[in-house]
């Protein structure tokens, strides 16, 4: 949603990434975007995540298999990203 992007989304993700880092023993935090979702892919950029690579034929969009970008971010890294903000 429109109202939902921007300096909201980029705080929102910070937060939730902060909170799991501070709050349990995670490690990464990875996710995956399917390669047809580009403001998806855009906002985990946008949240710190790095690229680790593709997930070749990996979900089902309607009818057929599509390829997902592979993403993430370690607490190491997070915490670095934190001090320079």
């Amino acid at each position: 949603m429109p109202e939902a992007r921007g300096k909201l989304a980029k705080i929102a993700a910070n937060e939730v990434l902060l909170w799991l880092f501070s709050n349990t023993e995670f490690e990464k935090v990875v996710t995956h975007v399917p390669v047809n979702n580009p403001l998806a892919l855009a906002y985990a950029r946008r949240a710190g995540m790095k690229d680790e690579g593709i997930n070749r034929k990996s979900i089902r969009v309607s009818g057929e298999l599509i390829d997902q970008f592979s993403l993430g971010v370690t607490k190491d890294e997070f915490l670095c990203q934190q001090q320079y903000q």
